[in-house]
């Protein structure tokens, strides 16, 4: 659709008034004379094509504000579901001697000992990295990767989500029923039996 032809002014109040639906204000706002302010804001709150361009920039601000809503959700989902074993590996190896033969103990079995070792982190997504809140290695050579807080990333999620609110509806219907159950009884009332499940 074709953004309708207006004045620099009435451009300016369209971009006033789509951020706050203040016509008066958004006129002072775009320049216009404060005694002429408020019939000026009235006329182009009533013109289709002023009010055509607040609609076309509200929604350019709705996208956005979805794109930032939907960043955020993503990258709150990789630090929720991010997984140590994609940044390192471990497990046991055979301990060898200077000679490159497995030490092995009296009945013939494997020494082993524990290794642990990085995925170089060109080999590791982008998504994945921003999940690594610390890198570092000590003088002794001591290696240490440290991972954002899942747990921190997942309640986020949850509160988005709206899961939080369910278990407190509940929650407050069972705190209203057992307040009314004792209103009834300091009324005179006898209070029902309740069997534990």
């Amino acid at each position: 659709m074709p953004r309708p032809r207006l004045t620099e002014m009435k451009l300016k109040w369209c971009q006033e008034y789509a951020i706050k639906p203040d016509a008066k204000a958004a006129a002072l706002a775009a320049g216009y004379s404060p005694a002429g302010a408020h019939s000026r804001g009235y006329e182009n709150s009533q013109c289709p094509d002023c009010m055509a361009e607040v609609a076309r920039l509200r929604a350019l601000e709705d996208e956005k504000f979805l794109l930032r809503k939907t960043e955020v959700i993503r990258e709150l989902a990789i630090l929720a579901m991010a997984d140590l074993g994609d940044v390192l590996e471990w497990g046991q190896e055979p301990v060898e001697d200077d000679d490159g033969l497995p030490v092995t103990l009296p009945n013939g079995e494997p020494v082993m000992r524990p290794v642990v070792t990085p995925i170089n982190s060109r080999a590791i997504p982008a998504a994945l990295r921003r999940a690594i809140s610390e890198v570092s290695m000590s003088d002794k050579g001591t290696f240490k990767v440290k991972m954002h807080d899942r747990m921190k990333a997942l309640e986020m999620l949850a509160r988005i989500h709206g899961l939080f609110e369910k278990d407190n509806e509940q929650a407050g219907k069972a705190a209203a029923d057992s307040i009314a159950a004792l209103i009834e009884a300091v009324q005179g009332k006898p209070l029902s039996p309740t069997t534990d499940t």
